[in-house]
């Protein structure tokens, strides 16, 4: 990164926050800047080491195959603003702080807490811990799609299952695999009828990594987007499909104890999260769509050499536990005709 491009950005920051009545003159970096595949995060504080504000940074770009590209500051600051308004018990959301206009960056407050994808990777240790950050985020997500309802409509689930079958052949074709044949036949079963559903405002990125547990049945969003209107199983789905596909879940494709505590966690969510108030249908068919592109992402998801005996190894177990996880949402698709 320049640092004459960090300077800028830091100066910009000190004059947006005495502009927003906050003291800003004495804020600095106190940390090397954090670099993801969509966006730049600085911390800046008045004490180092100790944060006070993220400057956030988003870099425009493709995006990886399960997300959509990263929103502009100014929509992400707004989508701060408007998820501040709904918070909810055990849940709120990083106060945005200002704007820094012809920068292309935002500050918001920096929250201290730990990582809820930590909570997941620690269950086996500590799963009373894992399963009360999960039953708050599905309680989160309930409360803030309550307040985005927006509008009723309806949608047509042979639709819906076709668009699964396309996906997996525009996403799985090309690194060799396929839909199991049990997903198939399910997609196969699935009737044309037309369903009526609620839509809301999306949360569009409700996953482990934008979530912050800051105590016990408490935690912090970090990075809605509240940009689309859709079927509320969207977000559901993203949320299911990253939780189920953390590799401290993946070695349970060959021993059963993983397998029942993702399961376990996959059930509770589920049950604070919803019901939606729609067809039961949905949910399965949109986390089908999600597995298959998150297949994809954890294929790629390695430091290994590509084409090392550890990398194929690797390739292996999440190919099985991938298939494993369509195959267990085809079956409850299935038993709900």
């Amino acid at each position: 990164i320049d640092p004459s491009h960090v300077t800028r950005l830091v100066d910009s920051a000190r004059r947006s926050l005495e502009q927003a009545g906050e003291p800003g003159h004495d804020v600095r970096l106190v940390g090397p800047p954090v670099v993801t595949a969509r966006s730049r995060l600085y911390l800046l504080g008045r004490i180092p080491p100790t944060a006070d504000y993220v400057l956030k940074e988003p870099l425009a770009g493709d995006a990886a195959v399960d997300t959509d590209p990263p929103l502009s500051a100014r929509a992400q600051f707004e989508a701060l603003k408007l998820a501040s308004a709904w918070q909810g018990a055990g849940s709120a959301v990083s106060r945005p702080v200002a704007l820094l206009e012809g920068s292309g960056a935002f500050l918001m407050e920096h929250v201290s807490g730990r990582s809820f994808t930590r909570e997941l990777r620690l269950s086996v240790a500590r799963p009373a811990d894992a399963r009360r950050a999960v039953a708050t985020a599905g309680n989160c997500l309930r409360a803030l799609h309550e307040h985005g309802r927006r509008s009723r409509t309806e949608v047509g689930l042979h639709d819906l299952a076709e668009e699964v079958r396309q996906v997996a052949d525009a996403v799985l074709r090309p690194v060799g695999s396929r839909l199991p044949e049990a997903v198939e036949e399910a997609l196969v079963q699935v009737p044309a009828t037309v369903v009526p559903v609620i839509e809301v405002l999306k949360h569009g990125d409700f996953v482990p990594s934008n979530l912050i547990v800051t105590g016990p049945g408490h935690l912090t969003l970090i990075d809605p987007v509240l940009h689309d209107v859709g079927l509320p199983e969207d977000d559901l789905a993203r949320f299911l499909s990253v939780l189920s596909s953390e590799t401290v879940f993946v070695a349970g494709a060959v021993v059963p104890g993983p397998a029942r505590r993702r399961r376990d966690l996959e059930e509770l969510f589920r049950a604070t999260a919803g019901p939606t108030g729609n067809d039961p249908r949905l949910l399965e068919l949109r986390l089908l769509g999600q597995y298959v592109v998150r297949w994809v992402r954890r294929r790629g998801l390695t430091r290994l050499p590509e084409h090392s005996l550890p990398a194929r190894m690797r390739r292996r177990l999440v190919d099985t536990h991938m298939r494993q996880l369509l195959v267990e949402a085809s079956q409850r698709l299935a038993g709900l005709h």
